[in-house]
């Protein structure tokens, strides 16, 4: 009985974190078309693909927001914090995407500092 039960467990520990994680690992985006709201992406384990505004990314969690002329808008469907995107960048030849993860914090509140006139 305790076999049965030990089995399971050390299959989801010995399997990979999600392939959602690894989506963005070694991306590269080829070629961006705003007009179109397409771009052509492609990964080291992954064909290309093309991508348009609602899309996942390779069947992961990240969807393609906005296509812009020099990078990509993801979203990622698991953060639910509305300021939370991720820019990548169109790849240099030869090079991977530069991915910018920008998170929404809420800014503290500032004391106020009154200056005596002296």
């Amino acid at each position: 009985m305790r076999l049965r039960l030990l089995l399971p467990l050390l299959f989801v520990l010995a399997c990979p974190v999600t392939a959602a994680a690894d989506a963005l690992d070694g991306l590269t985006v080829v070629s961006l078309a705003p007009a179109d709201a397409k771009a052509v992406v492609s990964s080291p384990s992954r064909p290309l693909q093309v991508v348009r505004v609602g899309d996942a990314l390779f069947g992961s969690e990240y969807v393609v927001k906005q296509v812009l002329a020099d990078k990509l808008l993801l979203r990622d469907r698991r953060d639910h914090q509305l300021g939370n995107v991720i820019w990548v960048h169109k790849a240099r030849p030869g090079l991977a995407s530069e991915i910018e993860r920008i998170e929404a914090v809420e800014p503290e509140p500032q004391e106020m500092f009154l200056l005596e006139k002296g």
